[in-house]
């Protein structure tokens, strides 16, 4: 497991209210990555998605629940039939139904529905 994935687990969920500035940093710094996850990397991170819809939590939060989604969703192009699974694991309803949608919106486009 990669040193940054890691260190968010140690950081935990992403909170769902205002967070320090610092906080945000680490959490972002860390989030930031070229390489795809790993399938096992994403599963790890699942449950760090913030608990509520985007309309309950801080803007800082939204923010690092998105570049989150981004990590996870790196996940499709390497294991696609692995990946329904892998939201199946997602800590947040709201952001689990939210990966099923964009997933369900690139399978359309791609033509496989």
């Amino acid at each position: 497991m990669r040193e940054n994935v890691a260190a968010l687990l140690k950081l935990g969920r992403i909170p769902t209210g205002e967070i320090s500035a610092e906080l945000f940093e680490q959490y972002d710094l860390l989030l930031q990555t070229e390489e795809a996850l790993t399938y096992e990397e994403a599963a790890a991170l699942m449950p760090l998605f913030s608990d509520g819809s985007q309309d309950d939590i801080s803007d800082e939060s939204n923010d690092l629940n998105w570049a989150l989604l981004h990590a996870v969703e790196t996940v499709y192009a390497a294991e696609p039939a692995r990946y329904q699974a892998l939201i199946g694991q997602c800590g947040s309803a709201a952001w689990k139904e939210l990966l099923q949608t964009r997933l369900n919106n690139a399978l359309k486009k791609r033509g496989n529905t």
